[in-house]
């Protein structure tokens, strides 16, 4: 289950020896690569088996196997390398000033084009080039072996093979001329035995291409796409339905375990506290409603509470990363200018007054933090099922006394902890398994941005048992 994590280990590694580091330079990078917390979600961390079309780089794919696999374009090139630095590092000799070109020199074996040579580049990078030829090769070798059954390659070529094997190749289709050009340039009687089909498709030049596209070219507009849509009705209203098994996902999110019924919900609206900024009321409200083309048919959206709760927590996150506010457009587009001017104004109040509570001084102060801290974590269910526990944590950080302390901001007009309790205790079980560290040393706390109130609600997510949970 956790393949990819060696794959990523494997990469770390071949690249640290690549780059001649030594065991302590391998482990220092692995520990901050931890330390970083990089998404998890970048790292594929637990692969699923459904039947399904997985994309994915070639380095991503070792140790994995599919029945039928396709390696794609595989004329691209990298960019080319150019000597304009006037000191550049070489692996084999250290710092080398980039000399003019000179004839007096001669010219060395390489990809080089130019026609007096820079001597000290032009031998950096025929090294180069052989060093990236041969990973290139390794490469082709991890790509053509994860096919089980059938392997197909597409590419483009100028309809010669050029199989002259002393020059290092820089694609995949250079790689592979050699063969192709055994078993299609030669006799019939060769080409009967080649291991593959060879199925040359068609050159369309790019204005015949254009011609035949001008008809039907369109903008690339929701109202354009809804006249397809409109078109395509009659026959996907017609068509006939399949109904195929609903397979469950393993993935859960701590957030949506909550379910409250109407009368639960009910209770809360008339029973709630008043909260500060009725202004974000006021937002809500002031707002008009917008249409926005939604392929059949058009679908009324306007500014909502989640949307300034989106916004509330950029602003939380920008007090941690220092960088800038980064907000979402779906938010900001619904609001006019007045308006985004007064939502900015609100949460920039929030964001201080946090920074300002206790909790938010302890937080700032602490030596590790983590904003929107990304996680996933094994969780057995009452049916005896493995689900994988996957979400982000808006802040936790270590305390003074080594325990950790997790902080879920809430930015509702409403003081609900009951809520919130299994959400919470599923974080805690996260933590507590990636930092191998007790439960008893993880603090779950609720701060409520409308009412500057932090709440610890430990003692309730001690008392739910989430092996008991029954999730579907």
């Amino acid at each position: 289950m956790y393949e990819p994590l060696f794959d990523l280990l494997f990469e770390m590694a071949r690249n640290a020896d690549a780059e001649s580091k030594n065991l302590a330079d391998f482990v220092d990078l692995v520990r901050d690569f931890k330390d970083e917390q990089k998404k998890v979600e970048d790292l594929d961390v637990l692969a699923q088996t459904r039947d399904c079309v997985k994309i994915m780089t070639i380095h991503k794919s070792k140790g994995l196997e599919f029945p039928i696999v396709f390696v794609c374009g595989i004329s691209a090139r990298q960019k080319s390398d150019a000597n304009t630095a006037p000191v550049f590092i070489s692996q084999k000799v250290g710092a080398v000033v980039n000399t003019p070109k000179s004839a007096i020199f001669g010219k060395v074996k390489s990809s080089s084009k130019t026609k007096t040579a820079n001597y000290f580049y032009d031998i950096a990078k025929a090294q180069n080039d052989a060093e990236t030829s041969a990973e290139l090769r390794r490469l082709v070798y991890v790509a053509f072996t994860r096919a089980e059954k059938e392997l197909y390659i597409t590419g483009t070529y100028n309809g010669k093979f050029d199989v002259d094997e002393e020059k290092n190749p820089h694609t995949i289709f250079q790689v592979l001329q050699p063969i192709l050009f055994h078993y299609n340039a030669n006799s019939a009687e060769i080409a009967k035995d080649s291991p593959f089909d060879f199925e040359e498709i068609p050159k369309i030049s790019r204005i015949e291409s254009k011609k035949r596209t001008t008809t039907e070219n369109r903008e690339n507009t929701q109202a354009e796409k809804a006249k397809i849509a409109q078109k395509l009705k009659i026959d996907y209203e017609n068509a006939q339905k399949i109904q195929t098994e609903k397979i469950a996902s393993r993935y859960v999110s701590p957030s949506h375990l909550f379910a409250e019924d109407e009368e639960t919900a009910a209770f809360w609206r008339k029973n709630q506290t008043q909260a500060k900024f009725p202004e974000i009321d006021a937002l809500i409200n002031d707002e008009p409603e917008r249409t926005q083309d939604d392929f059949e048919e058009a679908r009324v959206v306007s500014f909502s509470y989640k949307n300034f709760g989106n916004m509330a927590h950029a602003y939380l996150e920008s007090l941690f990363s220092n960088e800038k506010v980064k907000l979402k457009q779906e938010d900001t587009s619904l609001l006019s200018k007045a308006n985004l001017e007064k939502a900015k104004d609100i949460c920039e109040k929030l964001k201080e007054d946090f920074a300002n509570s206790e909790i938010g001084k302890r937080a700032l102060a602490s030596e590790w933090k983590r904003a929107e801290f990304s996680f996933r974590a094994k969780l057995q269910t009452k049916s005896g099922e493995d689900k994988i526990l996957r979400g982000t944590m808006d802040l936790v950080f270590k305390e003074a006394d080594e325990s950790y302390t997790i902080v879920d901001y809430k930015s509702g007009a409403t003081l609900k902890a009951e809520e919130y309790k299994v959400q919470l205790a599923c974080y805690r079980q996260a933590l507590s398994q990636m930092f191998k560290v007790p439960k008893e040393k993880i603090r779950c706390h609720l701060f409520y941005l409308r009412f500057t109130r932090d709440e610890d609600i430990t003692d309730l997510c001690e008392k739910i048992p989430l092996e008991n949970l029954d999730i579907p």
